[in-house]
């Protein structure tokens, strides 16, 4: 197989045109060259079924959102759909990962990189996944911070933050025990620490083993040895936090976000450490 290459020459003086043709076997031809970005992600599991890992990619500048995470989903056995991106900055989630979100951004971005596990968001349809003041569900933020040693000292936060999903049925008790479980394995790590026994069963994460842990680790009589205080607040406002003991357990989500004029995307949870 082979071509010719067509020359063709205009002479100034004589007004000719001159044609000729010159064959060839081979011809070089310059090869696209894609640029990548080499970024990486912390993945939280749910539940803690496995430790959070350090995930490292390098993907085309131009890959999407869900490109990379289908990536994420290969890697750690993951559903696509249960997977959340988020940054976080100073342990705070601050943005999370939209769709128009490419990996040149992503490398490019201050923040750090967090990919959640949320099985329940693989559940929804685009039908539940609007919100009235009927029908709520969505992933609350959760902040920890550890408690001022001294007088002179603040309140810093001292872990990445988790989400606690919430759905319409909930209850403040409900959603208590939800945020319970995020921070069940840093109480078990306490206990072993302290050489101390513990009933909490890590392979066991039934709700009714959640409710008795919780019912016993912070029930009203014991309050001084709470191993945190919970609080929320409205990011909307910019108001103070305020102390979960004043709400009633028994309230709905969906009231105390109507009574208390809270938009769900604004509102906040602060786990406190004490010890």
């Amino acid at each position: 197989m082979h071509g010719q290459y067509k020359s063709t020459l205009d002479c100034p003086d004589c007004k000719r045109t001159s044609i000729t043709f010159d064959p060839y076997m081979m011809i070089s031809l310059p090869i696209p060259s894609q640029e990548y970005s080499k970024f990486f992600l912390y993945f939280i599991f749910h539940q803690h079924r496995k430790l959070p890992s350090k995930i490292y990619l390098n993907m085309p500048h131009n890959a999407t959102r869900d490109e990379i995470m289908e990536k994420i989903a290969q890697l750690t056995k993951v559903e696509k759909n249960a997977i959340r991106l988020g940054l976080l900055k100073d342990h705070k989630l601050i943005e999370y990962v939209g769709p128009d979100a490419s990996a040149l951004y992503l490398k490019d971005h201050p923040a750090i990189l967090f990919g959640y596990e949320a099985p329940e968001l693989a559940q929804e349809t685009p039908e539940n996944k609007e919100m009235t003041a009927e029908t709520t569900k969505a992933l609350v933020r959760t902040l920890i911070l550890s408690e001022p040693k001294a007088i002179y000292e603040s309140e810093k936060l001292v872990s990445y933050t988790r989400l606690v999903y919430i759905e319409s049925e909930d209850t403040l008790y409900d959603v208590f025990v939800k945020v319970y479980s995020k921070m069940r394995p840093h109480i078990l790590n306490y206990y072993k620490k302290e050489d101390k026994k513990c009933s909490i069963d890590m392979a066991d994460w039934s709700q009714n083993t959640l409710r008795a842990e919780y019912n016993e680790f912070f029930a009203d009589d014991i309050e001084g040895k709470w191993f945190y205080k919970l609080f929320y607040k409205d990011e909307g406002s910019k108001s103070k936090a305020k102390n979960c003991t004043t709400l009633d357990e028994k309230q709905k989500v969906v009231d105390f976000l109507r009574v208390n004029k809270i938009n769900l995307k604004d509102l906040v949870f602060e786990v406190k450490f004490s010890k």
